[in-house]
């Protein structure tokens, strides 16, 4: 029988994916720069950024499944965001991202900056300046 939404395959929790939401990082297997074989923009230069724990494990594909690194590289700032639990030694730097630029997040953002100099603001200027 062909799996569907409404039949989902049998998934076993030490294999879900991981969805963060809560400031936590990614479970990075692999970064690494190519060129895109597929698609679009095939021929394009392209910096791949590969997650673990992937529960479809396709028979054909090329990633290691359970092999990562976790990376604090940026954090999202927005209600669930928490300060403590940033990991510094995991990342050169620390970007702060304020939640859809909102200003409550963005104020939340600078608070934290001056409690920690080293982190860095991002923000999304394309945005700002009315850039796709």
């Amino acid at each position: 029988m062909a799996e569907s939404l409404e039949n989902p395959p049998e998934e076993r929790p030490d294999h879900l994916p991981v969805w963060r939401d809560d400031g936590q990082g990614l479970q990075i297997n692999q970064i690494f720069y190519s060129i895109e074989g597929e698609g679009l923009r095939v021929g394009q230069p392209t910096t791949f950024v590969r997650l673990a724990r992937c529960n479809l494990r396709c028979h054909f594909c090329d990633t290691e499944f359970d092999r990562y690194t976790e990376m604090e590289l940026k954090y999202v700032v927005g209600k669930a965001f928490r300060e403590d639990r940033v990991e510094e030694d995991h990342a050169d730097h620390i970007y702060l991202q304020p939640e859809s630029s909102e200003p409550r997040f963005v104020q939340k953002a600078l608070e934290i900056l001056t409690r920690h100099p080293r982190w860095r603001l991002s923000t999304r200027i394309h945005k700002t300046l009315g850039l796709p």
